[in-house]
């Protein structure tokens, strides 16, 4: 549970600044965007953010737009299903972390698992 609270401590949620808003006037002049589309795929423009959403038209217009980086949500939780916490009356144990793994957290600067 600790692993999953120290990730979900690394997930912003960004609120538009005039700068975001200037890109968002932008896009939606060069795009027929709706105007929440446009804020939200310019914070992840200006902010150089990884979309997460439900929306999947959305996530659409991130993907067309080249914002989503390789590495997307979906991505992460899968390279996070990997790794496997073991409770075992007395002592409890996590098993081998792979590197990519171990890459992401540091860049994420989670330190969540034990060297």
């Amino acid at each position: 549970m600790e692993c999953i609270e120290s990730l979900f401590g690394a997930i912003e949620i960004e609120v538009p600044d005039s700068g975001d808003m200037l890109e968002a006037n932008r896009l939606q002049r060069e795009q027929p965007l709706d105007p929440f589309d446009s804020i939200g795929l310019s914070i992840i423009l200006v902010n150089s953010a990884i979309p997460v959403s439900r929306d999947d038209e959305f996530m659409e217009l991130a993907k067309k737009a080249e914002l989503n980086r390789k590495l997307t949500l979906v991505d992460l939780l899968f390279k996070y299903g990997k790794v496997y916490h073991v409770d075992l009356k007395d002592h409890s144990m996590i098993t081998e972390v792979p590197k990519k793994v171990r890459d992401l957290e540091e860049k994420l600067g989670l330190n969540i698992f034990p060297n």
